[in-house]
Protein backbone atom coordinates (compact mmCIF):
# COMPACT_ATOMS: atom_id res chain seq x y z
CA UNK A 1 0.00 0.00 0.00
CA UNK A 2 1.15 3.51 -0.79
CA UNK A 3 0.77 6.21 1.86
CA UNK A 4 -0.98 9.34 0.57
CA UNK A 5 -0.86 12.59 2.51
CA UNK A 6 -3.31 15.38 1.93
CA UNK A 7 -3.72 18.58 3.86
CA UNK A 8 -6.34 17.23 6.26
CA UNK A 9 -5.91 13.43 6.07
CA UNK A 10 -3.68 10.51 5.29
CA UNK A 11 -4.71 7.22 3.69
CA UNK A 12 -3.32 4.21 1.85
CA UNK A 13 -4.06 3.26 -1.76
CA UNK A 14 -3.10 0.29 -3.92
CA UNK A 15 -3.76 -1.24 -7.29
CA UNK A 16 -4.33 -4.90 -7.97
CA UNK A 17 -5.49 -7.23 -10.72
CA UNK A 18 -7.93 -10.06 -10.18
CA UNK A 19 -8.73 -12.41 -13.04
CA UNK A 20 -6.99 -10.03 -15.45
CA UNK A 21 -9.13 -7.07 -14.45
CA UNK A 22 -7.22 -4.11 -12.92
CA UNK A 23 -8.73 -2.35 -9.93
CA UNK A 24 -7.77 -0.11 -7.02
CA UNK A 25 -8.77 0.38 -3.40
CA UNK A 26 -8.03 2.52 -0.36
CA UNK A 27 -8.08 2.42 3.46
CA UNK A 28 -7.45 4.81 6.34
CA UNK A 29 -4.85 2.70 8.17
CA UNK A 30 -2.16 0.24 7.19
CA UNK A 31 -3.87 -2.57 9.13
CA UNK A 32 -7.17 -1.88 7.34
CA UNK A 33 -5.36 -1.81 4.00
CA UNK A 34 -3.77 -5.22 4.64
CA UNK A 35 -7.19 -6.65 5.50
CA UNK A 36 -8.76 -5.10 2.39
CA UNK A 37 -5.93 -6.38 0.18
CA UNK A 38 -6.57 -9.89 1.49
CA UNK A 39 -10.28 -9.44 0.89
CA UNK A 40 -9.59 -8.21 -2.66
CA UNK A 41 -7.34 -11.17 -3.45
CA UNK A 42 -9.57 -13.79 -1.82
CA UNK A 43 -12.80 -12.12 -2.98
CA UNK A 44 -14.16 -12.68 0.55
CA UNK A 45 -13.23 -11.98 4.16
CA UNK A 46 -10.17 -14.02 5.20
CA UNK A 47 -10.87 -16.81 7.67
CA UNK A 48 -9.33 -20.08 8.74
CA UNK A 49 -10.43 -22.14 5.74
CA UNK A 50 -9.59 -19.71 2.95
CA UNK A 51 -6.41 -18.12 4.34
CA UNK A 52 -4.92 -19.24 7.66
CA UNK A 53 -5.09 -22.99 6.92
CA UNK A 54 -3.05 -22.52 3.74
CA UNK A 55 -0.69 -19.68 4.68
CA UNK A 56 0.13 -19.91 8.40
CA UNK A 57 1.92 -22.50 10.50
CA UNK A 58 -0.39 -24.93 12.29
CA UNK A 59 -1.33 -24.21 15.87
CA UNK A 60 -0.30 -27.66 17.10
CA UNK A 61 3.41 -27.27 16.35
CA UNK A 62 6.32 -27.12 18.76
CA UNK A 63 6.84 -23.46 17.79
CA UNK A 64 3.39 -22.52 19.06
CA UNK A 65 3.91 -24.63 22.17
CA UNK A 66 7.20 -22.79 22.85
CA UNK A 67 5.52 -19.39 22.38
CA UNK A 68 2.76 -20.40 24.79
CA UNK A 69 5.30 -21.61 27.35
CA UNK A 70 7.21 -18.32 27.13
CA UNK A 71 4.01 -16.31 27.54
CA UNK A 72 3.18 -18.33 30.65
CA UNK A 73 6.63 -17.53 32.07
CA UNK A 74 6.18 -13.82 31.27
CA UNK A 75 2.80 -13.89 33.04
CA UNK A 76 4.39 -15.61 36.04
CA UNK A 77 6.98 -12.79 36.18
CA UNK A 78 4.35 -10.02 36.14
CA UNK A 79 4.89 -9.01 39.79
CA UNK A 80 8.64 -8.78 39.16
CA UNK A 81 7.95 -6.61 36.09
CA UNK A 82 5.86 -4.24 38.26
CA UNK A 83 8.60 -4.20 40.90
CA UNK A 84 11.22 -3.33 38.24
CA UNK A 85 9.01 -0.60 36.82
CA UNK A 86 8.45 0.90 40.27
CA UNK A 87 12.19 0.81 40.99
CA UNK A 88 12.94 2.59 37.71
CA UNK A 89 10.22 5.13 38.42
CA UNK A 90 11.91 6.37 41.59
CA UNK A 91 13.10 9.95 41.33
CA UNK A 92 16.84 9.12 41.28
CA UNK A 93 16.41 6.47 38.56
CA UNK A 94 14.07 8.24 36.11
CA UNK A 95 16.79 10.27 34.42
CA UNK A 96 19.03 7.22 34.07
CA UNK A 97 16.52 5.18 32.05
CA UNK A 98 17.93 4.38 28.62
CA UNK A 99 15.45 3.65 25.84
CA UNK A 100 17.89 2.97 23.03
CA UNK A 101 19.49 -0.15 21.64
CA UNK A 102 17.66 -3.31 22.72
CA UNK A 103 15.43 -1.16 24.95
CA UNK A 104 14.32 1.08 22.07
CA UNK A 105 10.63 1.85 21.78
CA UNK A 106 8.85 0.63 18.67
CA UNK A 107 6.31 3.46 18.85
CA UNK A 108 5.97 6.86 20.48
CA UNK A 109 3.14 5.46 22.62
CA UNK A 110 5.61 3.15 24.37
CA UNK A 111 7.70 6.15 25.42
CA UNK A 112 4.81 7.36 27.60
CA UNK A 113 5.80 4.79 30.24
CA UNK A 114 9.57 4.47 29.92
CA UNK A 115 10.02 2.51 33.19
CA UNK A 116 7.27 0.10 32.12
CA UNK A 117 8.81 -0.28 28.65
CA UNK A 118 12.26 -1.10 30.03
CA UNK A 119 10.87 -3.48 32.67
CA UNK A 120 8.75 -5.35 30.12
CA UNK A 121 11.66 -5.66 27.68
CA UNK A 122 13.98 -6.90 30.43
CA UNK A 123 11.48 -9.57 31.51
CA UNK A 124 11.22 -10.78 27.91
CA UNK A 125 15.01 -10.82 27.56
CA UNK A 126 15.29 -12.99 30.66
CA UNK A 127 12.67 -15.39 29.28
CA UNK A 128 14.52 -15.53 25.93
CA UNK A 129 17.66 -16.47 27.87
CA UNK A 130 15.78 -19.38 29.47
CA UNK A 131 15.13 -17.83 32.86
CA UNK A 132 11.88 -18.41 34.73
CA UNK A 133 10.76 -17.35 38.21
CA UNK A 134 12.03 -20.56 39.89
CA UNK A 135 15.32 -20.40 37.96
CA UNK A 136 15.84 -16.76 38.96
CA UNK A 137 15.05 -17.48 42.60
CA UNK A 138 17.50 -20.41 42.61
CA UNK A 139 20.23 -18.23 41.07
CA UNK A 140 19.67 -15.46 43.61
CA UNK A 141 19.82 -17.87 46.56
CA UNK A 142 22.89 -19.61 45.14
CA UNK A 143 24.68 -16.27 44.68
CA UNK A 144 23.72 -15.15 48.19
CA UNK A 145 25.07 -18.40 49.64
CA UNK A 146 28.37 -17.95 47.77
CA UNK A 147 28.56 -14.28 48.73
CA UNK A 148 28.50 -13.22 45.09
CA UNK A 149 26.34 -10.81 43.12
CA UNK A 150 23.72 -12.15 40.75
CA UNK A 151 24.73 -12.20 37.10
CA UNK A 152 22.41 -13.03 34.23
CA UNK A 153 23.33 -14.47 30.80
CA UNK A 154 22.46 -11.37 28.78
CA UNK A 155 25.43 -11.37 26.40
CA UNK A 156 23.38 -13.04 23.66
CA UNK A 157 20.98 -10.08 23.77
CA UNK A 158 23.75 -7.48 23.93
CA UNK A 159 25.77 -9.08 21.14
CA UNK A 160 22.95 -8.35 18.69
CA UNK A 161 23.84 -4.65 18.95
CA UNK A 162 26.35 -3.10 16.54
CA UNK A 163 27.04 0.24 18.26
CA UNK A 164 29.42 -0.19 21.18
CA UNK A 165 28.24 2.95 23.01
CA UNK A 166 24.62 1.74 22.94
CA UNK A 167 25.73 -1.74 23.98
CA UNK A 168 27.55 -0.32 27.02
CA UNK A 169 24.59 1.82 28.08
CA UNK A 170 22.31 -1.22 27.77
CA UNK A 171 24.82 -3.35 29.71
CA UNK A 172 24.83 -0.78 32.54
CA UNK A 173 21.04 -0.72 32.59
CA UNK A 174 20.92 -4.53 32.63
CA UNK A 175 23.31 -4.56 35.59
CA UNK A 176 21.06 -2.08 37.43
CA UNK A 177 17.99 -4.18 36.65
CA UNK A 178 19.81 -7.35 37.73
CA UNK A 179 20.49 -5.79 41.15
CA UNK A 180 16.78 -4.95 41.43
CA UNK A 181 15.86 -8.55 40.52
CA UNK A 182 18.22 -9.78 43.22
CA UNK A 183 16.68 -7.40 45.77
CA UNK A 184 13.16 -8.55 44.76
CA UNK A 185 13.88 -12.21 45.46
CA UNK A 186 15.85 -11.55 48.65
CA UNK A 187 13.00 -9.53 50.16
CA UNK A 188 10.23 -11.99 49.22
Amino acid sequence: PKLNKEEDKTFFTWEYARKGRPSENMAATKAASVLKILEDLLEETPDYDNFIKHNCFPSNTSRVDELGRKEDIVSDLYNLECYLSDALNERNQRRKIYTGGVFAATSTAELGDRPGLVAARFIRFMVECGLSKPALKDRVIECRDRGAQLSLPMDTILNTMRKSDERERCREQILTLTRVVEQYFLTK
